[in-house]
């Protein structure tokens, strides 16, 4: 009888410890610390008053809000959020732009929940309800000396479970990637996205090859209850949405030099050794040279293939300097897609390059090889 007893203050504990869990991070969103000062910006972070405050290296992604009638700049740090008011939405973003924080420099970082808000209810429900009636048979058929073990048992899977359904969703200058809890990551490129819509709180990413990925925000903006606990997560799917339609409304440019550059149907090495000839010192007749500046051009444009980025990247790397190295690292730091990253930080750290290049993979044919 006591195990039994035993197997309910499991479950009361479990829940005891979501309830202050919520407590706590309700009361951490409404106790904010202000302080009036002279703020200035620029690459190596946030200065208050002369004094370097935060750290750009510290910051992955920072966004314009609107609160009431006030314009706020959050710069997201993992529980050490700040917020800089600002006279109106243009001073934020050139806050950001002095920080390299915007959306051509930048990953945005969106908490949000998968599948639709309807949705979601449906499955915590059929979750709920087969714990609440199940578990009590489970126990009953396991004994006394198990009861515990069981009742702890459905608790961790329900937990795993809940934190399955958050959505990590990073968007950057050439996509969006999106991260879920025991889920394998995936990675949209903006051309194969076809539109982006927010109804209430869903968040629809429709596809070009007919398919869609559905998210949404757990509150309204104003909610009491789960506005506080959620804070501002309304309006960050808001300016997720306006990123990603901004990113796939970049349509592809057929440049020459990019479709040179790609990989193709080549083998890594025959593009390793092809991407040799797009230099001056490897130059001829069939082959003309390709300029740093257009080469630049191919790295920093998030509508090229990545592939032809990486190619430009690589083409340049026998003439980077310390400077063109860390303006290389500010492209990668700017991509969502995480195969492109590493290739691109392959290239301005001097590493090994087959092994990321071998990884790295276009849209077209990612579509070829489903």
């Amino acid at each position: 009888m006591l195990i039994q007893f035993g197997a309910l203050a499991v479950v009361v504990g479990a829940l005891g410890y979501f309830a202050a869990m919520f407590a706590a991070v309700n009361a951490w969103n409404r106790l904010w610390r202000e302080q009036r000062s002279a703020i200035t910006a620029n690459e190596k972070g946030l200065f208050v008053d002369g004094r370097l405050f935060v750290r750009r290296s510290q910051l992955r992604h920072g966004h314009v809000l609107r609160r009431g009638d006030k314009t706020f700049v959050r710069l997201g740090r993992t529980y050490r959020l700040v917020e800089v008011e600002v006279a109106n939405e243009e001073a934020g973003h050139a806050l950001l732009r002095a920080m390299r924080l915007d959306s051509a420099h930048s990953v945005g970082d969106y908490g949000l929940m998968h599948g639709t808000y309807a949705s979601s209810w449906r499955r915590s429900g059929l979750v709920g309800g087969f714990a609440a009636l199940v578990l009590p048979f489970l126990v009953y058929l396991a004994g006394p000396m198990f009861g515990v073990v069981v009742a702890l048992a459905a608790v961790v899977s329900i937990v795993m479970w809940a934190f399955s359904e958050k959505a990590n969703v990073y968007v950057g200058a050439d996509g969006v990637h999106i991260r879920r809890f025991l889920v394998r990551p995936r990675f949209v490129a903006f051309e194969d996205i076809a539109s982006v819509k927010k109804d209430d709180r869903n968040v629809t990413i429709l596809l070009r090859d007919g398919g869609k990925i559905e998210m949404h925000q757990p509150a309204r903006p104003g909610a009491k209850v789960w506005g506080a606990f959620f804070a501002d997560r309304a309006d960050e799917a808001r300016l997720m949405v306006e990123r990603i339609a901004e990113g796939a409304a970049r349509a592809p440019e057929g440049i020459t030099a990019a479709a040179r550059l790609a990989r193709g149907t080549r083998t890594t090495r025959e593009w390793l050794r092809d991407l040799g000839r797009a230099t001056d010192e490897h130059a001829s007749f069939r082959d003309a040279a390709l300029p740093d500046e257009q080469l630049w051009r191919v790295v920093e444009d998030p509508s090229a293939a990545p592939t032809a980025r990486a190619g430009a990247a690589v083409a340049l790397r026998g003439r980077l300097d310390d400077h063109s190295k860390a303006r290389l690292r500010v492209v990668a730091d700017a991509c969502a897609g995480p195969k492109l990253r590493v290739a691109l930080e392959a290239v301005a750290g001097d590493l090994a390059l087959e092994e990321s290049l071998e990884a790295l993979e276009d849209p077209s044919e990612r579509r070829l090889t489903r």
